[in-house]
This record gives C-alpha cells, structure tokens and sequence, in this order.
C-alpha cells in the first residue's frame, strides 16, 4: 500500500515498497521492486532516493541515487531493484528515503 503523498497540504510522488516479508531462509537473496510516480499536477526536481537494510546493530545501504534524477516531471516515474543476501538469522528492517524539491509558486 502507497503512503498518503501528502505533506504540509502538498501533494507530493508516492513511493511503492515492501511492506512485509514473510518468511526468508538464511542465504536466501532479498529483491525489492522500488516503483516512485509523481503523481502532482507539476515537475519536482533533485529526486533522490535511499534504501538501507538494518539488521540488529548491521546497517547497510542497499542504493543511494543522490540527485542522479534531476527532474520528475508529472506522471513519469522511477523504478529500481534492491538486492540483499540474507546471510544471517533475525529480523531484518527495510528504510527507504525518497527526497525531492518541489518549487512553489507564491500568488503576489
């Protein structure tokens, strides 16, 4: 399920993530299929997006685009692969980060 999208009365792009996994062997390959659309009615710019796998005290960054994307004009969309082998026993958590700069424009 997407979040919401709205932020502070902005509607920003929805980002669509694994919510749960429920049940990996150790040594199986974790894959996550990563689909972002600006949904707003206009362009947002510096599109960034982060993903990092935590496991107790074990962080590691699974994709960090930075601002590769500099725009996301409306409509279009961003897809990416997350791949993780699941080498050891626990409980694994998924974050993912998607940052953007959306310019407004003020009415005089």
């Amino acid at each position: 399920m997407a979040p919401s999208g709205a932020l502070n009365g902005l509607e920003v792009p929805k980002a669509l993530v694994p919510m749960a996994l429920q049940k990996s062997l150790v040594g199986e390959q974790f894959t996550g299929y990563l689909h972002v659309t600006n949904t707003n009615g206009q362009t947002v710019h510096d599109v960034g997006l982060k993903v990092e796998i935590d496991i107790g005290a074990s962080k590691s960054t699974l994709l960090n685009t930075g601002t590769s994307r500099a725009s996301l004009p409306p409509g279009e969309f961003v897809d990416a692969l997350v791949e993780y082998a699941l080498n050891d026993a626990g409980t694994y958590a998924l974050g993912t980060v998607l940052g953007i700069l959306k310019t407004l424009q003020l009415l005089p």
